[in-house]
């Protein structure tokens, strides 16, 4: 459709977009999915339901702060990544980057509550959570690329995975009902998306000096989540025994070499 309306050079610039604002995505967060779907299983097996939604709903809020950091991380750094991947002839890109990383954040995050379909074997369900987003994904690119150009197509991906994500949450709800801590997971993204917004304003001359700034930006994030309450009482105990036991490790090491 992009080749239909737009020059041939533009739809090179959207698709490298498109490349690095969904690659963190298809590695990182299909990973950590595939990893979490045996441990998904395995509680609930072995623990009782109500316990194993309890634990589930932990982890939908830690899942959506690794997503925030990396939907993050990809539009803080998306300028410096196609300077160094291209050349300076895509830096077009850079206007797409953000809308395909927030997107792609949301399939991501339809992990979450599809977990619950299969595990319920009710994947009657999810013929009509694909069809009604890519329905919805078609229709806005016939209306707004001939209006908006690229920036159409982008904006009509940023419409359809949202609606994604809460078509599953409905059906996903209906398959196997998890108390999802939605202003945890509201928090995370919230913060990620808000620090996202800063990025224009980091405009200083020097790739050094925009990189060091950006990368305040990005260590801001899980210090923002520690601050705002996000981490709770009981994950901080455990993370300061992780802490403990990584510095005790790293002195052993020491000693024997």
């Amino acid at each position: 459709m992009l080749q239909a309306y737009v020059p041939l050079a533009a739809v090179g610039v959207y698709s490298v977009g498109y490349m690095l604002g969904s690659a963190v995505f298809e590695v990182v967060a299909s990973a950590v999915n595939s990893a979490i779907l045996p441990f998904f299983y395995g509680t609930a097996a072995d623990r009782s339901e109500a316990e194993s939604k309890r634990v589930f709903a932990r982890v939908a809020a830690w899942d959506a702060a690794l997503i925030g950091l990396l939907a993050l991380g990809t539009t803080l750094f998306a300028r410096e990544a196609i300077l160094v991947l291209t050349t300076k002839n895509y830096l077009g890109a850079v206007a797409i980057v953000p809308f395909v990383a927030w997107a792609s954040a949301f399939q991501a995050l339809a992990h979450v509550p599809s977990r619950g379909i299969y595990l319920a074997r009710r994947t009657g369900l999810l013929p009509v959570v694909f069809v009604v987003p890519a329905a919805v994904n078609v229709a806005l690119n016939f209306i707004l690329i001939p209006r908006l150009g690229v920036m159409g197509a982008a904006w009509a991906t940023l419409v359809a995975y949202p609606l994604l994500f809460v078509l599953t949450v409905v059906a996903g709800q209906r398959a196997y009902r998890i108390p999802y801590d939605w202003g945890r997971m509201a928090l995370a993204l919230g913060v990620a998306l808000a620090l996202s917004f800063a990025e224009p304003l980091v405009d200083v001359d020097g790739l050094v000096a925009a990189l060091a700034l950006k990368l305040l930006l990005f260590a801001a994030y899980p210090v923002a989540l520690f601050v705002l309450g996000f981490v709770l009482p009981d994950e901080r105990a455990a993370l300061q025994r992780l802490w403990r036991g990584w510095l005790k490790g790293r002195r052993v090491v020491t000693s024997v070499s």
